[in-house]
């Protein structure tokens, strides 16, 4: 069996060019290589052109762009390091293709690979020459195939994207980078180069009259005043001595023709300044103004006045504060500078502070800045999201309420529950566990015009519960199953798109359970289901952090830690 065009011999000695050794994972690669391009032949159309994909970084990449004309530098070979010894050769322009693995029940005739791929025997114990022939012998005989199909980024042209310049190396860098290169932002594989050096001077209080203030001075009296004192840029008198002293301040940072270079300006007449010349330093109150524009998103203003490196962050609608939480907790990674919120969630009123943003440090790197703000360059952190006034069709599913024999207990909760954000229920339809009955119920509800339909019951493991099904069957779409909240794990929130028929409509399913517990997954769901928030798997997974209900004895939702 050939290699490509080399015997197995003659594979060893390219191996070794090429890798710097035969190493035992580069000539099984070799073999797997070849069983692929055996397999995936059929699938390769006439043009006979094919990606790879490596599934570990460790030699078998090497056998690949020994043997194809996949490389890593060409970007046909993508290495995706599962940790898995395996690989695939998939058509250039549909994915189809083949992975070849190692069959792990395939190794019992082959102990020696097995001894090596498990690593039964420290490297020094194995016996190089003994695998070596084991590998020859085995050849294709230890491996698997599965026919695959790989996802659409790994196969068909894709643009690299427009480039633009970091604004800390100034180096060219892909523009989906953001501001800042990866290195700047401290994923650099070297150690940090040199950076300018902080200049500050502070001198005896005695000595400052006349002199101008580098920053805000706070003064505190206990219960009573927290406030600035003494502003940047002020020019002290001899009647702020006293003050000074009574502070507790006996040495002062002021402004001189050393460290006044530093003191530039993130803003000039053409709004904020360019990232490519922001200076090497920037003072807490520039940075505050520059977070003041970029921080809030859509119905979010800022507070006025800039206090000690700070900004607060208002309500400008009535709704409910949204946040990018993963970004808010990527910019509060860095601790130069910090943004803080109210819950995720939390309903708001027209003029509330809703965050509150500052710089840490009286001065912020160049580099520390830049980090920060690569974050904003993606978008606002926050926003005020408004909340609809849903026309709300209630669908009560269960045989036992339908026939009668029970009383329906679900329509006045969900009522009082919706009616409290200004919702009006439209309809109210009851239907049998049985599929075609609660598709015709929903069919019905949506002719009535509701945007929200919320289903109750029929949402657990029961052969009797087809609620979801039915709901699939009359086209749910988006639909996330199973939330990490109790009670009301079993909760379903999706939608109906819009069609020539009906306009879109949400759906919230609520399970039995919401019969007996005040407050669960529902009562989490539905405002930000009238706020159109985007919600998906994710964002549930983050409400299991105090998604456990504590059912006090004195309920005081939302006002406590329950799921948000």
């Amino acid at each position: 069996m050939l290699l490509g065009p080399y015997t197995h011999e003659e594979f060893m000695d390219v191996a070794t060019k090429f890798h710097g050794y035969p190493a035992p994972g580069i000539i099984i690669g070799a073999y797997m290589v070849e069983h692929a391009r055996k397999f995936v032949q059929p699938m390769l159309e006439d043009h006979g052109l094919f990606n790879a994909i490596s599934e570990t970084g460790q030699c078998l990449p090497d056998a690949i762009q020994i043997l194809t004309p996949c490389t890593v530098g060409n970007g046909w070979l993508t290495i995706c390091d599962n940790g898995r010894y395996a690989m695939s050769l998939f058509n250039k322009y549909n994915g189809k293709g083949v992975r070849v693995y190692i069959d792990y029940d395939k190794l019992e005739a082959f102990p020696t690979i097995k001894e090596w791929l498990m690593k039964l025997k420290p490297k020094r114990e194995q016996d190089t020459s003994k695998l070596q022939a084991e590998i020859k012998e085995a050849k294709t005989a230890i491996l698997g195939v599965q026919e695959i199909e790989a996802l659409p980024n790994y196969y068909g042209k894709h643009s690299k994207g427009a480039v633009s310049r970091c604004a800390m190396c100034h180096e060219p860098i892909p523009a989906r980078e953001g501001i800042i290169c990866k290195a700047c932002r401290g994923e650099s594989p070297y150690t940090s180069v040199e950076t300018p050096k902080l200049k500050l001077k502070a001198v005896p209080l005695e000595d400052a009259l006349g002199k101008t203030t580098l920053h805000d001075m706070t003064r505190i009296v206990p219960k009573e005043f927290k406030g600035v004192q003494v502003s940047a840029g002020h020019v002290l008198t001899a009647g702020d001595m006293c003050d000074l002293q009574r502070m507790g301040k006996n040495s002062i940072y002021v402004v001189d023709e050393e460290n006044a270079e530093q003191n530039q300006k993130l803003y000039d007449s053409n709004g904020i300044i360019q990232d490519m010349n922001t200076p090497n330093f920037v003072h807490e109150n520039e940075c505050a103004k520059v977070l003041g524009e970029l921080l809030g998103g859509d119905n979010v203003g800022k507070s006025e006045k800039i206090k000690e490196g700070k900004i607060s962050f208002i309500a400008q609608e009535d709704g409910l504060l949204w946040l990018d939480e993963d970004r808010l907790r990527e910019f509060n990674l860095h601790g130069d500078v910090i943004a803080v919120t109210r819950k995720q969630g939390t309903q708001v009123k027209k003029g509330e502070i809703i965050a509150s943003a500052r710089a840490i440090p009286l001065y912020l790197s160049k580099q520390e800045w830049l980090r920060a703000k690569n974050v904003l360059h993606f978008g606002s952190l926050f926003s005020v999201m408004p909340m609809r006034k849903a026309k709300v069709g209630i669908l009560i599913t269960g045989t036992e309420v339908f026939k009668g024999l029970i009383e329906d207990k679900f329509e006045p909760i969900i009522t009082k529950k919706v009616e409290k954000y200004g919702c009006t229920v439209i309809a109210t339809k009851f239907a049998p566990d049985e599929k075609e009955a609660i598709y015709n119920a929903v069919q019905e509800l949506r002719q009535n015009g509701v945007d929200l339909i919320i289903t109750t019951a029929g949402l657990s493991v029961d052969p009797d519960d087809v609620t979801r099904k039915a709901l699939e069957e009359a086209g749910l779409c988006d639909s996330i199953y199973g939330i990490p909240v109790l009670p009301g794990g079993m909760s379903l929130v999706g939608k109906f798109a819009e069609n020539e028929t009906f306009s879109a409509c949400s759906v919230i399913g609520v399970p039995a359970c919401a019969l007996y517990h005040a407050i669960t997954a529902f009562d989490l769901i539905l405002p930000f289901v009238l706020a159109n928030a985007p919600l998906n798997r994710e964002f549930f997974a983050k409400r299991a952090n105090g998604g456990l209900c504590e059912n006090c004895k004195v309920c005081t939702y939302p006002h406590c830690r329950f799921a948000l």
